[in-house]
């Protein structure tokens, strides 16, 4: 049974932490204005710092197959961040849009102390796991997965390619993952009937309620094990 406190806020070990989170427009919030960051923070008393940008992804220098443009890049918002060592936890997000604009997906380097390939969307991410684990060690960092039916079941290599890519690189830098894909029904435009129209905003971007239903305590429960 779960404790609040005055304030309705449920007791937890993650009362009066700071949240850091980066990643694409799941995490942003395209759908409802915070993301998953702002109801988490909400119920569990925490604060929050959000930098993650709508469209988003985690190789640098995408062209925006949509809007035009280049993508801003996850892990330079991460590297390049001056609000991070206020965090206690800090959230990663990010890949799907690597695949829906073809990103090159790169290789998985053998060592730590190598060169990587920071133009590819796995050597982007390493080089984003290297300088965390060399200048935020002592921040608990998680990477988070998000729902799934955003796809077709051959659509863009997301879930053959790009995803256990990015779960090679996180096991490899010893970074534990939620997916929130794999424990709950897939509520996107491909997913299960009736469900996108209840918990997401277009059928991609969860809103309030679909944050709510499928994100939050297990967010909450995912940061209480870092």
């Amino acid at each position: 049974m779960a404790a609040y406190d005055i304030n309705g806020q449920t007791v937890t070990a993650l009362a009066g932490k700071a949240l850091y989170i980066a990643g694409d427009s799941i995490a942003y919030g395209e759908g409802s204005a915070g993301g998953y960051g702002k109801p988490v923070a909400e119920k569990y008393g925490m604060s929050f710092v959000n930098e993650a940008v709508s469209g988003a992804t985690l190789a640098p220098d995408i062209a925006d197959n949509v809007n035009g443009g280049t993508r801003s890049c996850i892990c330079t918002t991460v590297t390049g961040s001056g609000t991070l060592t206020n965090a206690d936890y800090i959230l990663l997000e990010g890949g799907v849009n690597d695949a829906w604009n073809s990103a090159p997906v790169g290789t998985l380097t053998d060592g730590f102390d190598t060169a990587f390939d920071a133009t590819t969307t796995i050597g982007s991410l390493e080089t984003m796991l290297d300088y965390l684990a060399k200048n935020h060690s002592g921040k608990r960092v998680g990477f988070v997965f998000p729902h799934a039916g955003m796809f077709s079941a051959t659509g863009f290599g997301w879930n053959e390619t790009y995803k256990p890519a990015i779960i090679a690189a996180l096991k490899k830098w010893g970074v534990p993952y939620l997916d929130i894909a794999g424990s709950t029904p897939p509520i996107g435009a491909y997913g299960v009937d009736g469900l996108k129209e209840l918990y997401t905003a277009d059928g991609t971007h969860p809103n309030e309620a679909g944050y709510e239903r499928y994100y939050v305590d297990q967010i909450a429960g995912f940061l209480q094990r870092l």
